[in-house]
């Protein structure tokens, strides 16, 4: 039985850190002995429920420093106090545990697994994930030192594959496999009356485009409709002021990290996305496995991968304001019920994890 080894910095709540958790999910079903590894520890960790429930399926798990995950940088020096003391655990753990892969995501994790296979007696086959803009900073410029460096390099669609090659990463060890979400939740019948129920999830950060979203709502004149956004980050204050400078306090609300997504989608009858740009936009199949269209501006890269335009979503050109309201001003909610099933089915078929584990099976196979 092969050995994956699967290394995140951190289980706080994000995309990544769901997707490492899904990927193991998939790889147990496969029948691969499975190790996960936190380069910070996971104590309250958001997704521990989850966490705990793949260590009853056989998942081991290890994290190698006993210290928190900075919210902030930390410097050079702590950088690389950090970086010394992962690579002396992980070290350990190759030549302990002897793994035949080891699958990383989010460059920090990749440097550290590449750091340590250089001085490991052990030197397992490396499989680096990413989905991130790779032009701009050291970030950008690590991101595609460590994925020339990779056995195999992942990213989630072929918008981030051709940026990548473009840049100079081998095309041949490359590999585009979406990202994973849960399969079709069941959900009772969304009301048909009622103003159009509208949400936004995910950080309140400058490449989320708020300021798009929120002159959108600002312009939906003759339209019933009630706006959640969902989330936070260092932009909560200044957005809660734009919606009371720009009048949107009965229509626009904040209603903080959303837990329960079945709860949450379950009141929601459109998903809107406005970003600069997406790695992936993991939130447009979530919305859809639940039954909740989305519209959203084609940016690089996700939206225009994952949206069959009128099935289970609609796109409008990047920056494209006007667009948006126009689309929103002719939508019913009627016509987005009808759309519940194809959301469904398209998340079902491309991005379960019952549909991706025979494709993470080939990448372990022909990898090993």
């Amino acid at each position: 039985m092969k050995h994956v080894l699967a290394i995140v910095p951190s289980l706080r709540m994000g995309g990544a850190e769901i997707q490492a958790l899904r990927n193991c999910e998939a790889l147990l079903g496969a029948g691969y002995q499975v190790t996960l590894v936190t380069i910070f520890r996971v104590h309250g960790a958001f997704y521990a429920p989850y966490l705990a429930a793949l260590q009853a399926r056989g998942l081991r798990f290890h994290a190698l420093l006993d210290q928190e995950v900075p919210l902030t940088p930390q410097g050079p020096r702590h950088f690389a106090s950090v970086l010394v003391k992962a690579v002396a655990r992980l070290r350990a753990l190759y030549d302990e545990l002897r793994p035949d892969l080891v699958y990383t995501r989010l460059w920090y994790a990749s440097l550290v697994a590449w750091v340590t296979r250089a001085i490991a007696h052990h030197r397992p086959v490396l499989v680096f994930n990413e989905e991130s803009r790779f032009q701009g900073g050291f970030k950008g410029w690590a991101r595609l030192f460590l994925m020339r460096r990779a056995g195999t390099w992942v990213v989630p669609c072929q918008g981030l594959f051709d940026e990548a090659v473009a840049l100079g990463t081998p095309a041949g060890s490359g590999r585009v496999l979406p990202n994973i979400v849960d399969g079709p939740v069941p959900g009772g019948a969304r009301p048909g009356n009622g103003p159009l129920r509208l949400a936004f999830l995910g950080r309140l950060e400058p490449a989320k485009g708020l300021d798009r979203l929120l002159d959108v709502a600002s312009r939906l004149r003759g339209v019933a409709f009630d706006l959640q956004l969902a989330g936070s980050g260092s932009l909560e204050g200044e957005v809660r002021a734009a919606i009371e400078r720009q009048g949107l306090e009965g229509k626009v609300r904040l209603v903080g990290p959303v837990s329960d997504l079945a709860a949450f989608f379950g009141g929601v009858d459109l998903l809107l996305l406005t970003s600069h740009y997406e790695g992936f936009a993991n939130v447009i199949v979530e919305a859809n496995a639940y039954g909740v269209p989305v519209l959203a501006m084609r940016v690089p890269h996700g939206p225009a991968d994952i949206i069959r335009e009128g099935r289970n979503g609609f796109l409008v050109p990047n920056g494209d304001v006007a667009g948006m309201v126009a689309r929103l001003a002719h939508l019913t909610r009627a016509e987005l019920a009808t759309m519940r099933g194809a959301c469904q089915a398209i998340a079902e078929e491309h991005y379960s994890v019952r549909s991706q584990q025979a494709r993470w099976q080939a990448l372990v196979e022909v990898a090993c």
